[in-house]
Parts: structure tokens; sequence; C-alpha cells
């Protein structure tokens, strides 16, 4: 499922189809195919099989595909709309659901941690649902809220947890328990951290 979380066409086209709340998505071959979605507001277009934000530019006019041009890789966009605050950023290790709010794109070692806060039950469910269309129990997702509706952004298979609490040993327990459980055996009790 990793490969196909690295795809953002596909990606998309599975959450759109399972009615997670995204984006309008467009696929061009070309940039001008993009220009006149333009008239009805900007465009973020970003590499299909990007990842960590690289790439990532909010266009605004047509002017602005000039820089895509002589690009053979299909084009990815999506669009644009205002975020009421900071971005969400949701991080999922089986079942359990964790959120950072930061600033995009983040600049400093400290705008990468962000601020963890309470998720409340509307994310919380978007988040799982994310899990349930592709399958997987260990995964992140960028969420934005623009004039109060969430939209899911990207998803990742194996984000940095960054800003999660305790992280590293959440992270380290389900691994340990994933491995015994790929392995055969009968998986130990698990302690989750917090709870």
């Amino acid at each position: 499922m990793s490969a196909t979380l690295r795809n953002k066409i596909t990606t998309f086209q599975m959450l759109q189809a399972a009615g997670v709340p995204s984006p309008q998505t467009w696929v061009a071959l070309r940039a001008d195919d993009l220009a006149p979605l333009l008239r009805e507001g900007p465009l973020v277009v970003k590499p299909y099989r990007g990842s960590g934000g690289e790439g990532v530019r909010v266009v605004w006019d047509a002017e602005e595909l000039d820089n895509f041009s002589g690009e053979e890789e299909p084009m990815f966009a999506q669009r644009y709309h205002k975020p009421d605050g900071l971005d969400l950023k949701m991080y999922c290790i089986e079942g359990q659901v964790f959120g950072v709010q930061r600033v995009w794109p983040a600049r400093t070692y400290e705008e990468k941690l962000g601020e963890p806060f309470t998720v409340p039950p509307e994310l919380r469910d978007i988040a799982l649902r994310c899990g349930e269309v592709f399958g997987i129990d260990l995964y992140g997702l960028d969420i934005i809220e623009s004039l109060g509706r969430p939209y899911v952004v990207d998803v990742s298979s194996f984000p940095g947890f960054k800003g999660v609490p305790d992280a590293a040993l959440r992270l380290a327990d389900y691994i340990f328990w994933a491995a015994e459980h790929a392995a055969g055996e009968q998986p130990s009790l698990r302690r989750k951290v917090g709870t």
C-alpha cells in the first residue's frame, strides 16, 4: 500500500470514491490544460509522486503555469482552499489518532514539531476512514480547514510523527507487535503508551 500512497493520483481517486472530504482534483499532461481551471480560483499544483511538501506550489494565474512547462510527468492539481488557521497533521497508530497543528511550510525544527492538539471526533473519524480506505493502521494525513470544512490534502504511509508525544516509544511498540504478527507468532500483550 505504500506504493499506492506515493502516487497522489491513485490516492485521491480512492479517497474521493470512499467519500473522504478532499479538494477537487485534476490530472493534466500539460500545464496549459490547467489554465481554464484558474477562472474558478487558485490551484495547488504538486508532484504526483512527491512527498514532504517538496514542489508544492499555489498557482494564482495562468502565467505561473509557464514554470511547469517541459515537465514530462503528469501534473497533479487540487483546488486551493484558504486555510482558516494552521495545517493539521494527523498521525495514526493502530486506531490511536494524534493531532499536531503547525504552519506550512514549516521552516524551522520548532515549526516542524508544531503544537499537539486534542483531535475532535469529526477529524478522528476522517483520519480512521483514510486508514480503512487503504487497509493500513500506521499512517499520517494532512488536513486543512477552510470556512469550517475539513479537507484531506495528503496521506502518507510512514510519516515522521513529529510533535506526537512519546512518538519513538509508540512506534517501537507498534513495530515490535507488527513483527511478531507478521512472523505468525502469537503477539504478546502490548502496553499502549498513554493508555
